[in-house]
Formats: structure tokens, C-alpha cells, sequence
């Protein structure tokens, strides 16, 4: 049920994104979306609805025409997740809580996510991309149990990992199942005693 679940959710999504970019493309009406000149990613994301704003006025049928449907269903998902990632990273960073480090992390996220644009558009190679990317990794890892507490995100997860206490309490409670090799000692389909927890987490 959860699984389908996640899938008629994401349907919904992409349908919601369709809706949505069409109406924004036609100045129906607007986001408040922070200025290009904000960040790196509101220049994506403004860089991303004027180019298909353009493209779409351009089209001979009109938003109507199945040259629109071409040109704008397969861009819609991309184009409304780039106008929220600068949303997002604005309201973070005036909110004047979340540490820098984790900023950098999360802006050069979205670099990878859409990094031919900021290959061809932005003028940032590949390489230093991906040496942004690893600086703000190694300028967050040591401090990133430190950020967790401090933002609160233990209230939000609910994960059997997100602590050891947690964990060995979850991994007591596995059921383990073994097969009718030789030297077993129990038999297909009976149920043993867990393995230890030092070598469930060995091969994770």
C-alpha cells in the first residue's frame, strides 16, 4: 500500500507541475519566486521560465497547439523543482538559522541536479562542479551531527539508523532465516536468534 501510495503521489505531482508551469509560462499568474540576481539558483530558475516562455510565445499554434505539448510537458517537473530549490534556499538563508556550510551543500545539490545549465549557461565547468560539490561536503561532514541537533531534524526522521540505541533495539527485534546448508543448525523456514549486531551493520 505505501508503495502505491509514493506512485499515485507522484503521478499527482507531475500532473500539478504540468498545471502549474503551463499557467506560470502564460503570466496567468506569478510565484514569488526571489530575483535572479539572488543566488545561483534563482538565476536557474528565472533562466529556466524565461527560455520557455519565449519558446512557447513562439510556437505557431499557440500554448494549445501539440508542439506546446512537447515542448512543455517534458520540462515541467524540472522547471516548478528549480523555482522551489530557489524558494527554498532564499527562505533558508534569511531565516538566518541554517549554518552556511549546509547552505553551500545544499546549493551545489542543486548544481549537480541540473548541472548542464550551469556548464553552458552559468559558464561553471564540470570539474569545478564537482570540486564545489566535494569542498562544501568536507566543510559540512565535520559538523553535521552538530547541525542535526541543533535544527531539530531528530523531531522529523523516524529512522531505526538515526541512532545507536535505536538501531540495536531494531536489529533484536529482525527475525533471521537460514537455509538447510550443511552445518546449520536449524532448519529452512525456523526461526533464529539474530546475528550480532556488529555483523548485520558490516554488511550494510
Amino acid at each position: 500500500s505505501d508503495v502505491r501510495g509514493v506512485i499515485i503521489a507522484e503521478g499527482d505531482v507531475l500532473v500539478l507541475c504540468i498545471r502549474l508551469f503551463s499557467e506560470l509560462l502564460l503570466g496567468r499568474y506569478a510565484l514569488p519566486c526571489p530575483p535572479s540576481t539572488d543566488s545561483p539558483i534563482s538565476r536557474l530558475a528565472h533562466a529556466i521560465m524565461d527560455k520557455h516562455a519565449k519558446g512557447l510565445a513562439a510556437l505557431p499554434g499557440g500554448h494549445r497547439s501539440a508542439d506546446a505539448e512537447y515542448y512543455i510537458l517534458p520540462q515541467a517537473e524540472s522547471a516548478i523543482i528549480a523555482l522551489g530549490h530557489a524558494m527554498a534556499y532564499a527562505a533558508a538563508r534569511d531565516s538566518g538559522r541554517i549554518p552556511q556550510p549546509l547552505l553551500a551543500l545544499y546549493e551545489t545539490s542543486v548544481m549537480r541536479a541540473y548541472s548542464a545549465w550551469f556548464s553552458e549557461d552559468l559558464g561553471v565547468p564540470l570539474a569545478q562542479q564537482r570540486q564545489q560539490e566535494t569542498d562544501a561536503l568536507r566543510a559540512a561532514l565535520p559538523d553535521l551531527p552538530l547541525f542535526a541537533r541543533e535544527l531539530g531534524v531528530g523531531n522529523y526522521v523516524r529512522s531505526s539508523i538515526l541512532d545507536d540505541a535505536t538501531w540495536e533495539r531494531s536489529v533484536r527485534q529482525m527475525t533471521t532465516y537460514v537455509g538447510t546448508e550443511q552445518g546449520s543448525q536449524y532448519a529452512l523456514g525456523s526461526v533464529a536468534v539474530p546475528e550480532s549486531i556488529e555483523n548485520v551493520r558490516a554488511r550494510l
